[in-house]
């Protein structure tokens, strides 16, 4: 049973196509609806699943009978069927006997606990699914009372997309009756179901074609792989599995861009001179840097975009400009009033699933004050340095004082890098930064000192910032008596956290280092209903790529595989409007008529576009590094979900 599942849960399903050519594409495209993993694509009963079938019979002008279609399946599985029948037959006897026992399988534990400390269970992908647990016959009892609501709905979209294997048998039929041993014509069978889209959806024609930057070089090669791979891997899938999408194969490049503008933009120039250019509608560009460097002129040319960014100035279509204003403590111990001004010029091609930045540093700012209101310090790299690190920054500033409670402290400069031989340098500044709140503390006792530090570069520099929280907790502790110490704390922004973080940080940053997730973690299936698909298709490309299979396990590629199901659906929806070679413009029509679209639970809400604003949704998971509560080491522990309302006026920062 286990394999069988395994092969239902895991291993690539391809159309029929694919294995017999002559397959009538009619036919083949029912096939694959039926056989889904999605279950929204699937047909969504077994009526509407016959009714397809029928028309394709009627259409190919073929008549046959339901008596034709069982005999057809007795012969085919007669062996299976008594086997099945056999072993219906031992454990009913089984059950009937008290003294038998009755062995029950689990899935693998994860690096995941609840909020109430029990591990969560996720998918496990590699060798057999769990271990053999005796079960008492009245086990078996309770548990038969119950296995309605215990089935999941991950469980029962795989029930559920056994119905396809009807098709396949109603294929084998009509081809045993055909004396020359020939398929049937499809023309007419092609024709009835054309103009329905809800029978067997709408056909592509052309190449799609894709081009993705990455960083493999660069500073940001800490979350820039994963994530592009989690798009790259995707697109792959899809022609490997599904000959492409709707029709139309999947033409794809990847190139190494060094998180660096210029080097973004000579890439694309080198594409712009390919004579395949005109037919590219999407390019997937990783960082904020890169993505405002080269968005002016892919927009004038209408092309999608998709960036490994979501600066909030990236999520406005229209032109904004506005002065932000917030109290700044400066290292004087001085509040003063800043006043930041914030532009986009708006980038009506530019579409994320992500929560944008500067929605997301609202979240993580209104998380930290459920979890211990305090002074809040921002640590990031310069704004020539990394434009991602700074962006938020007026946003998170701003929003501190709706919150009572929370105040602002002094911001901290630490350097975005992706090298574990910066850890000494970031783990002395914030060391030095406590200390200096430790002697404004000492000099004036009613001064309310930094207990958080909002992490802004990505995981590596985030990660070290929490070993330096860490180490300065110990400063404070021998400084003050109990009833004056405080206790540090590390928010990190979506990049700043990651399953690198418990590798990283590891025992130091237990119970003091939280961050804001947009998708799910690694291999949460209890989270996500795409989770499992997505498991199965990064353990497939690793070994065709012969990588170690722990390559990319992060949620970084869960990010990027999101990223990759929103241009999925846009082009599907494109298709069914009507274009059969979508082009950019379709795909930016078909996004801003996205309403509370899920994709498959890949994000931590349902995401929305409009014309006047491309800010996809306002939700964020919340995790903390938290110790294990069965043995050593640390796991991901889900706090909760955040959400905030979408401010008209914050659009844009």
């Amino acid at each position: 049973m286990s394999a069988l599942w395994k092969l239902a849960a895991l291993d690539e399903i391809r159309r029929p196509s694919l294995v017999h050519p002559d397959i009538p594409p009619a036919l083949d495209a029912i096939v694959a609806r039926a056989l889904d993993r999605d279950p929204s694509r699937r047909f969504a009963t077994a009526q509407e699943m016959r009714g397809a079938l029928e028309d394709y019979l009627r259409g190919a002008d073929e008549d046959v009978r339901a008596d034709e279609v069982g005999a057809r399946m007795r012969g085919l599985f007669a062996e299976r069927r008594a086997s099945m029948q056999r072993q219906v037959k031992a454990h009913l006897d089984r059950s009937a006997s008290p003294a038998d026992a009755h062995q029950e399988r689990h899935s693998r534990l994860s690096q995941i606990e609840g909020p109430d400390g029990r591990r969560l269970q996720t998918l496990s992908t590699d060798g057999e699914i769990g271990n053999s647990t005796p079960r008492t016959a009245s086990d078996s009892i309770d548990r038969r009372s119950t296995l309605r609501t215990a089935v999941t709905p991950q469980h029962r979209s795989y029930l559920i997309g056994g119905l396809g294997v009807a098709a396949l048998i109603a294929a084998v039929v009509i081809s045993v009756r055909r004396p020359d041993g020939q398929a049937p014509a499809a023309g007419a069978a092609a024709a009835s179901l054309a103009g329905s889209a809800a029978a067997v959806g709408a056909r592509c024609t052309g190449v799609l074609r894709v081009r993705i930057t990455t960083d493999d070089t660069g500073t940001a090669t800490d979350i820039a792989p994963p994530y592009s791979h989690g798009v790259y891997d995707y697109l792959r899938h899809l022609n490997d599995s599904e000959g492409g999408l709707r029709g139309c194969s999947i033409d794809v490049d990847m190139r190494d861009a060094q998180y660096d503008p210029a080097i973004t933009e000579e890439i694309i120039a080198a594409w712009r001179r390919e004579p395949a250019w005109g037919e590219v509608s999407t390019l997937f560009v990783f960082g904020t840097g890169p993505t405002t460097r080269v968005a002016p002129k892919l927009t004038q040319e209408k092309k999608l975009i998709i960036p490994g960014s979501y600066a909030g100035s990236l999520a406005t279509p229209v032109p904004i400009s506005a002065d932000v204003q917030y109290d700044e403590f400066n290292a004087l111990g001085q509040s003063v009033v800043a006043t930041e001004h914030k532009t986009s010029p708006g980038y009506p091609y530019i579409f994320f699933p992500a929560t944008d930045y500067s929605t997301a540093i609202r979240i993580g700012i209104k998380a930290a004050w459920k979890i211990a209101p305090g002074r809040i310090a921002m640590v990031h790299e310069t704004i020539d340095r990394c434009l991602y690190c700074v962006d938020p920054l007026a946003a998170g500033k701003s929003y501190v004082e709706q919150l009572p409670g929370m105040l602002l402290g002094e911001d901290l400069i630490v350097p975005q890098t992706s090298s574990l031989e910066d850890e000494g340098l970031i783990v002395d500044a914030v060391t030095r930064y406590v200390e200096r709140e430790i002697d404004k503390k000492r000099a004036n006792p009613s001064y309310v000192p930094t207990s958080w530090f909002w992490a802004g570069n990505s995981v590596v520099s985030s990660s070290f910032v929490g070993k330096g929280a860490a180490a300065a907790q110990r400063l404070v502790d021998r400084a003050f008596p109990e009833k004056d110490r405080w206790r540090l704390r590390v928010i990190a922004n979506n990049w700043g956290i990651g399953e690198r973080t418990l590798e990283i940080c590891g025992d130091a940053c237990a119970g003091i280092f939280y961050g804001l997730f947009p998708v799910p973690v690694f291999g949460d299936t209890q989270q996500s209903s795409g989770m499992a698909e997505m498991l199965r298709i990064h353990r497939v490309y690793r070994e065709k790529d012969r990588r170690p299979l722990d390559r990319y396990k992060d949620q970084f590629y869960v990010q990027g595989h999101a990223a990759a199901l929103m241009w999925r659906k846009a082009v599907e929806r494109a298709i069914e409007a009507g274009h059969e070679s979508p082009t950019g413009e379709d795909l930016k029509a078909a996004l801003e008529s996205f309403q509370n679209v899920v994709l498959d639970g890949m994000t931590a809400g349902p995401i929305s576009f409009s014309p006047t604003d491309h800010r996809p949704q306002a939700n964020e998971s919340v995790y903390a590094v938290s110790a294990r509560t069965d043995a050593g080491g640390v796991v991901f522990r889900f706090v909760d979900q955040y959400s905030i309302e979408l401010d008209p006026k914050w659009l844009g920062y």
